[in-house]
């Protein structure tokens, strides 16, 4: 096992470290300098949206991942982030300290789809969190401003679509990777994060009529998933390009972990069914007399 001096993030610059010291710090105090009290339906908003979220990214990417391996096997590797979808949704919704706290967690949640062939770096990750909750908080102080709502909510997209521009750009002058920034300063980078923070402001009316459809968010989440994914496999796909080790890996222990699930609930269900009968057989027995209490034809 490798002790934290070997850890990759520290073969990195000493500005590039500095850059996610001061980052993933800010982040961290973000929800106490700012802390505010906060109702009941706020915590339970937030729980809702974090559930969301969390389940898209344990249940859902893990499997639609290993999907898009087997159907675009000779495409490089895409994995959509659909986050904003609740991430974007608790930045309008709640207030700032809970918004950071709720972004920060579903962020956090998408770990084990990110890295699930354990080849993903986790200070980028760490990195990406702290991006997450930073712009949370811009989002949600803009919207609870005086401005109208519209140009409140307008701005909030803004707010978190800056935010995220800039801690992704800061990261990379860091790290002396001048050439990528063009890629993405490129709107069609962005086609994606839109149509996510779309259905989030979709979920802000819902939320603002009352409607209890916030779960809804869920299989359409999915389905943007599946048609973004297509798009990018036919324009990116390349018939020369073999599969990959990493996506061998992740269509591997998919099908690993669904086959011990299936065993586990077929070991739950014939213990219960062999329970079952041995406490019938026992009920046909006299205990005194060790005979059946049933008649014998």
């Amino acid at each position: 096992m490798r002790t934290w001096t070997s850890w990759p993030v520290w073969q990195q610059r000493r500005r590039l470290l500095g850059v996610l010291a001061a980052v993933e710090l800010a982040a961290l105090a973000a929800p106490i300098l700012i802390w505010s009290p906060f109702t009941r339906p706020e915590l339970d908003l937030a729980l809702l949206l974090v559930s969301l979220s969390v389940t898209y990214s344990l249940v859902v990417a893990a499997w639609e991942k290993a999907r898009r391996y087997l159907l675009f096997e000779r495409t490089a590797a895409m994995t959509p982030n659909m986050l904003a979808t609740w991430c974007f949704a608790a930045a309008i919704m709640l207030p700032p300290n809970l918004a950071v706290c709720s972004a920060m967690v579903a962020a956090a949640g998408d770990w084990p789809s990110y890295n699930a062939a354990g080849s993903r770096l986790l200070y980028r990750f760490v990195y990406s969190v702290a991006t997450a909750g930073l712009a949370a908080m811009a989002a949600s102080m803009v919207v609870r401003s005086d401005l109208p709502l519209f140009a409140g909510l307008a701005l909030a997209v803004a707010g978190w679509l800056l935010v995220g521009l800039c801690t992704i750009m800061l990261a990379m002058y860091a790290a002396g990777e001048l050439s990528s920034i063009p890629a993405v300063l490129s709107l069609r980078t962005y086609r994606l994060e839109l149509l996510t923070v779309a259905v989030a402001l979709a979920e802000y009316g819902l939320h603002a009529a009352t409607l209890p459809l916030l779960w809804l968010s869920l299989p359409v989440a999915v389905l943007i998933q599946r048609r973004f994914t297509q798009a990018e496999a036919r324009r990116w796909a390349r018939p020369d390009r073999l599969m990959r080790e990493e996506a061998w890996l992740h269509v591997a222990r998919a099908v690993v972990e669904a086959s011990v699930s299936a065993m586990n609930l077929i070991d739950q269900s014939s213990a219960g069914a062999s329970s079952s009968a041995a406490a019938t057989a026992l009920s046909k027995y006299d205990p005194a007399g060790g005979e059946p209490s049933v008649p014998i034809a």
